[in-house]
C-alpha cells in the first residue's frame, strides 16, 4: 500500500479503492464475504438433491465437455482461432472430470449435501491442492458446479465466541 500511495502521489492520481473480501463476524474473527452460517436456512436452501436421472445427465454432460475440450485442444494446436467460450473449455482437463464425477457420487449419496474440504478432494483424487483449486474454479466457470462458503460459530470457555471458515457446500447443475 505504501508503494501504491507513493506512486499515486508522483503521478497525481488516486490509488485504486481496496476491494472488500469479507468482514468480521460479531465475534471479531474474519469471515469471507457471502459466507453462510452452518445450520441456517440459507444453507438448507442452497442444497439441491439430485435424482439418478439427473446424475446420469450430469455425467453425460461432463463426458461430452471433456471430449469437446480435447477436440478444441487439437484444433488450437493446429492453429485454429478459438472463441472466448471455446478457450474457456480448454481448461477442462481429466482432473476436472475426475473431481466432478466424485462430487456427483457424493451429491447423489448424501441427498445434495456435498461439503468436502480441499484435503478430502485431494485424498479422493491424489491431486495437489493447486490442481484441485484450479479444477473447481474451471467447473464453476463452465457452469457444472456452484458452491457457497460456510462458517461455523462456536463458543468455548478457552477461546470464547469464534467464527471459523469451514468447507464449502457444493451443488451441481447442467450448464447452458
Amino acid at each position: 500500500s505504501q508503494v501504491g500511495h507513493t506512486t499515486a502521489q508522483i503521478m497525481r492520481t488516486r490509488p485504486p479503492a481496496r476491494k472488500s473480501t469479507g468482514g468480521r463476524h460479531l465475534t471479531g474473527n474474519p469471515v469471507w464475504a457471502g459466507s453462510v452460517q452452518t445450520g441456517e436456512d440459507e444453507e438448507r436452501e442452497f442444497v439441491r438433491p439430485i435424482s439418478k436421472d439427473q446424475c446420469r445427465s450430469l455425467r453425460h454432460a461432463c463426458r461430452r465437455i471433456l471430449d469437446k475440450a480435447r477436440e478444441l485442444a487439437r484444433q488450437s494446436r493446429a492453429g485454429t482461432a478459438l472463441t472466448v467460450e471455446q478457450s474457456r473449455l480448454l481448461d477442462f482437463t481429466t482432473s476436472c472430470h475426475e473431481i466432478y464425477l466424485r462430487m456427483l457420487d457424493e451429491l447423489s449419496y448424501r441427498k445434495g449435501w456435498c461439503v468436502p474440504s480441499y484435503e478430502t478432494v485431494m485424498g479422493w483424487t491424489g491431486l495437489s491442492r493447486g490442481t484441485v483449486y484450479n479444477a473447481l474454479n474451471t467447473l464453476r466457470s463452465i457452469g457444472l458446479l456452484d458452491w457457497t462458503r460456510r462458517f461455523i460459530y462456536s463458543q468455548s470457555k478457552e477461546h470464547g465466541a469464534r467464527s471459523e471458515q469451514t468447507s464449502n457446500l457444493y451443488r451441481a447443475h447442467l450448464p447452458e
